[in-house]
Order: C-alpha cells, then structure tokens, then sequence
C-alpha cells in the first residue's frame, strides 16, 4: 500500500504516493497553459510531481494509480 501524501485534490479524495494525478500548469499568467499529468512521488521534499510540489498546483485531481493504470502515464508521451 502506498503512503498518504496528507493531502487532498480539489474533489476532496486522498492523494496517495504513487497515484496519477492531473493539474493545471501555468506560464507567468493568470490562465492555466494546459493540463500536466504526472505521478505523485514522496520523499524528503513532501509530495510533489516533477519539480513541483503538489501543494503549489492548482486544480489537482487524482485520475488513476501507477498500480492499477500504468497506461495513463505511458500516453503522456506519444
């Protein structure tokens, strides 16, 4: 079982380390640029999904599990 991250995305469901989530990314302005989908990773930095920490991203949701869906990070990069 993965470890709870201690947060919860926009729809009130725990994030766990390991998990799939989506998140609006932006570029120094006010409207989101596009949507990211990246995995939850925890280490000594808390939560975070690429250089981001999760906490800083806006309208996170949690889509799926490394575990269960693998393929919802292998189309990310087609």
């Amino acid at each position: 079982m993965e470890q709870d991250t201690g947060l919860k995305d926009k729809n009130g469901k725990k994030i766990y380390e390991g998990d799939i989530v989506e998140y609006d990314w932006y570029i120094m302005s006010g409207t989101p640029a596009y949507r990211v989908k990246e995995q939850v990773v925890l280490d000594d930095m808390g939560a975070r999904v690429g250089n981001d920490r999760i906490r800083n991203c806006s309208n996170v949701v949690v889509i799926g599990n490394t575990h269960e869906n693998p393929e919802l990070l292998e189309a990310k990069n087609e």
